[in-house]
């Protein structure tokens, strides 16, 4: 008797395609980013590490190249290395 099984795994993301945090510091017609910008995304980025915080997940590697942008101005954190706490 043959038993064959198949599996399909789907993963769905969000396209993000505004770039990271890092490629709009590094572009040169973005070097003097404004104050509001700045406070923006610091607001943004804050807001996702409560979320994670009160999901009890910490994300262990904050920086730019982590922070990725959507094409409508939303900041989103990405998972590369995060773990329960």
């Amino acid at each position: 008797m043959l038993l064959i099984f198949v599996f399909f795994l789907q993963i769905e993301m969000e396209f993000c395609g505004g770039g990271t945090l890092f490629e709009l510091i590094e572009n040169p017609f973005s070097q003097n980013l404004s104050e509001h910008c700045i406070a923006y995304v610091c607001r943004e980025v804050l807001k996702g590490l409560s979320h994670l915080q009160k999901k009890q997940i910490m994300h262990r590697d904050i920086k730019p190249h982590n922070i990725v942008i959507t094409e409508d101005a939303g900041i989103r954190l990405s998972k590369k290395n995060v773990s329960n706490i």
